[in-house]
């Protein structure tokens, strides 16, 4: 019984041969392929990042251009300074305005008049204010 069914098996193996050495064929075949699609891909993406690279190094020269083209008539250093002097005004203006609006305060109450309190005398006379000097509450309290 044995032995019928090894021959039967060799007879399935030699008549199925041929198929199973071209499955490997295929397989092999696939492989090869696959491997080779990964290469590709590889190659792909290194082109990518090249890509990429070239791609900002070109914006960064464009970028340089126009620089270099906006300062060839040496206009760039004066429009910074512009910027600044005005930036100061604005600075000064509030500056100001805040000076008089402290002002106002304090020395708008009705109990600050002349002869009424020493902060108003004292910046009515200047010269009295760098003789005697202001204290503060530290000074004060020694």
């Amino acid at each position: 019984m044995l032995d019928k069914i090894r021959m039967h098996e060799m007879r399935m193996n030699k008549q199925n041969h041929s198929q199973v050495v071209t499955l490997n064929a295929i397989t092999q075949k696939k492989k090869g392929l696959a491997t080779e699609l990964r290469a590709v891909i590889d190659r792909v993406k290194a082109m990518d990042y090249e890509s990429k690279d070239l791609s900002n190094a070109i914006s960064a020269k464009e970028h340089d251009y126009e620089e270099k083209m906006r300062d060839a008539t040496g206009q760039a250093m004066l429009q910074k300074l512009k910027q600044a002097i005005a930036e100061i005004k604005v600075e000064v203006r509030n500056d100001i305005l805040q000076e008089g609006v402290m002002n106002n305060i304090l020395f708008s109450c009705a109990e600050m008049r002349r002869g009424q309190h020493h902060l108003y005398d004292e910046m009515a006379d200047p010269v009295k204010v760098s003789e005697t000097g202001t204290k503060n509450n530290t000074e004060e309290a020694q």
